[in-house]
Parts: C-alpha cells; sequence; structure tokens
C-alpha cells in the first residue's frame, strides 16, 4: 500500500473529482494535508469521512485566495513536501461563440491561478519538493468546443517547463489525464450542443471506447507523489494516464444520456 506518512501536503482542487479522490486517497495514505476547493460542505465531507485534513476554502480566480491558500498551507503544514493542483475548469462552445469572460475564466482558474498559488508556496516548500499540475490529453489534439480549455492547459505545461527552469532544486510534473467519467468537468455543458459536437468528436479520434474512474486516476497521482518523496533523486517530470482500448465509433445516445444523468446529479 502507498504510504505518505509523515509527507505534507497541498492539494489544491479537493473537493470535486479526481482531485478530492487524490485528497481521499493521500489522507489514506497518513499524509497530513491541506485541502482547497470553492465549496466548504464539500471539503468537510472529505475531512469527515478520513479523520483529518486541513480545509481551504478559497477560489484560483481571486489573486488574494491563491497567496492566502499557501499562507495557511504553511500555518498548518509548516513545510509543505508536495503541492498536486487538480482544479481546473472549461466550457463548451465553439471559437466564435466564446466570450472575453469565458476566456479569462478557464486562464485565470487553469493557468494563472496555480501559478499564483506555487508562486506563493515557494518559501514554504521543503528542499527538492515536488508540484505537480494536471493537464489534459487534448493539448496538441483540440476538439471543437474545447479550444479554450485546451489552449489553457497548453499554457500551463509551457509554465511548468518555465518554472522547471527558474526553480530547478524543486521537481515539477505535468500529468496528462485522459477522460474520465465521474467528475464535474462537463456540469454546465449544453446537452444540444453536446449531442452536436461529440459525432465530430468521435469521428477525429478523440474519445475512447471507456472512460478512466476518478479514484483510479487519483491512485495513479497519489503512488507517483510517494514514489517522488520516497526517492529524492529521482526527477518524476512527466505522467500520462489514459484510458486502454480502442476508440469510440459510435453510441452518442449513450454518452449525451449520461451527461444528462450527471448534470441531474450535480444539480440536486
Amino acid at each position: 500500500m502507498t504510504s505518505l506518512g509523515d509527507q505534507r501536503l497541498l492539494i489544491v482542487g479537493a473537493s470535486a473529482g479526481i482531485g478530492r479522490a487524490v485528497a481521499e486517497q493521500a489522507l489514506a495514505a497518513g499524509a497530513e494535508a491541506v485541502l482547497v476547493g470553492r465549496r466548504a460542505d464539500r471539503l468537510d465531507e472529505v475531512v469527515a469521512a478520513a479523520g483529518g485534513g486541513h480545509p481551504v476554502v478559497a477560489d484560483l480566480s481571486e489573486p488574494e485566495d491563491c497567496a492566502r491558500i499557501a499562507a495557511e498551507a504553511a500555518t498548518a503544514l509548516g513545510t509543505i513536501d508536495a503541492v498536486i493542483v487538480c482544479s481546473g475548469v472549461g466550457g463548451l462552445a465553439r471559437l466564435e461563440d466564446t466570450s472575453q469572460d469565458a476566456w479569462r475564466s478557464v486562464f485565470d482558474v487553469n493557468v494563472i491561478g496555480p501559478s499564483l498559488v506555487v508562486a506563493a508556496a515557494l518559501p514554504h516548500l521543503a528542499p527538492n519538493a515536488f508540484v505537480g499540475f494536471l493537464s489534459s490529453e487534448s493539448v496538441g489534439r483540440p476538439r471543437t468546443g474545447l479550444v479554450s480549455y485546451s489552449a489553457s492547459k497548453a499554457a500551463l505545461e509551457e509554465c511548468v517547463r518555465g518554472w522547471r527552469e527558474e526553480h530547478p532544486e524543486l521537481r515539477f510534473c505535468t500529468v496528462c489525464v485522459g477522460a474520465t467519467e465521474g467528475t464535474e468537468f462537463a456540469r454546465d455543458f449544453d446537452l444540444a450542443l453536446a449531442s452536436e459536437l461529440f459525432p465530430a468528436w468521435i469521428s477525429h479520434g478523440h474519445m475512447a471506447s471507456t472512460l478512466m474512474q476518478p479514484a483510479d486516476v487519483a491512485s495513479a497521482i497519489v503512488d507517483v507523489v510517494a514514489n517522488a518523496l520516497a526517492h529524492p533523486g529521482i526527477d518524476l517530470q512527466d505522467l500520462s494516464v489514459r484510458p486502454p482500448g480502442p476508440l469510440m465509433t459510435g453510441a452518442i445516445d449513450s454518452l449525451v444520456d449520461s451527461l444528462e444523468e450527471n448534470k441531474a446529479s450535480w444539480e440536486s
């Protein structure tokens, strides 16, 4: 079993989806962790179930919150051994329909906020600390309707390369994640537009026939973090986690039905 005993983690985006699963598994593995998210009730659920963790309610689109995240993490943990940024937002819209506010929102949360948090946390990071950022398999292969999201994740990956250049004493890792169900990524998708765009995604080979589960993705991430912290002489820079098996060739109706069911559960 993965062990994170005595390790101090800052987990950003811990209230839902993959980030929540990472928080749950890290705490179960013995880590002391600060859990960051926008919804206090969701963070409290994780803390109550795990019997530990320090919740911090914050919004990555607010620069003051980004600085406060680092300050509260330092207060709770002292030195920080690892930072894992799991947060991310992305709407569904063609480029010509993507507003300035939508562009700003996706870059604030996916690019600017994570870098501001890391910048503020630098004085509190342990020597050779591990800093991981969740990216997307859509980088380099943007799909219609998700170009702003893919562009933001491409920018995030370039920032990670820049962090490595400017702070070689730390270990920065990009975790490229493929299609995963059970997250809230698609909660704001327009169902009619999704029905229109999904066939194009499939025809261009963008959709796997199976989807991953948040707990499985989180297990892979937590294992990598634990191994990185156990072996400080190894720099684990890039990780890809994708569904196995063939690409999807049909089943549009089932995809839309699944999205509709998930939206109903998120709104309840």
